[in-house]
């Protein structure tokens, strides 16, 4: 993430004594290395894996989560992903894990703007991906605290260029 950001979560962290949380300085794609993270100067959290040209821009490290597990971390059980239209370049770079991983939780922003925006047709592709993996799709409904059942047909008829929404993705075995 952001080192500003980075920052912020350490001290959350450590002021709440929480002893089950791990964090780590580097952003999640499809593969390690290193790229730029164009800053928001107006919000914290519009920080964006790509070169924006009127943006300042830091050079952060980057892992892909197959690379995270290989490494000898331990394998999630959840990830909880809001990454600016990067969430198909993270979900790229964890076929092991998830063809392997038995139960599986994913809470994900789906913003076909950046998806599309990022990787030509990203939205559907990152549906696709999703699906692929027998996992459900379910739009969470904020307004009615209600789950409902989706599919790739239904978002990409529904939620259209630079609306969103979040969904929370469940495979059970």
């Amino acid at each position: 993430p952001a080192p500003a950001n980075f920052e912020l979560l350490a001290k959350n962290i450590s002021e709440n004594k929480l002893s089950n949380v791990e964090s780590y300085p580097f952003a999640v794609g499809s593969s390690p290395g290193v790229a730029a993270i164009s800053l928001s100067k107006t919000n914290s959290g519009d920080h964006r894996l790509q070169d924006i040209s009127n943006r300042e821009q830091v050079v952060v490290s980057v892992t892909s989560i197959d690379s995270f597990i290989s490494e000898g971390h331990e394998t999630p059980d959840a990830i909880i992903m809001d990454v600016q239209g990067a969430e198909l370049d993270v979900l790229l770079g964890a076929p092991n894990f998830l063809s392997n991983a038995n139960s599986l939780v994913l809470f994900s922003e789906f913003w076909p703007g950046g998806l599309n925006e990022r990787n030509p047709n990203g939205a559907r592709n990152l549906l696709e991906t999703i699906a692929r993996t027998g996992m459900s799709i379910s739009i969470i409904d904020e307004i009615s605290s209600a789950l409902k059942p989706a599919s790739t047909e239904s978002l990409m008829n529904s939620v259209i260029d630079d609306s969103e929404v979040n969904l929370l993705c469940i495979r059970q075995l």
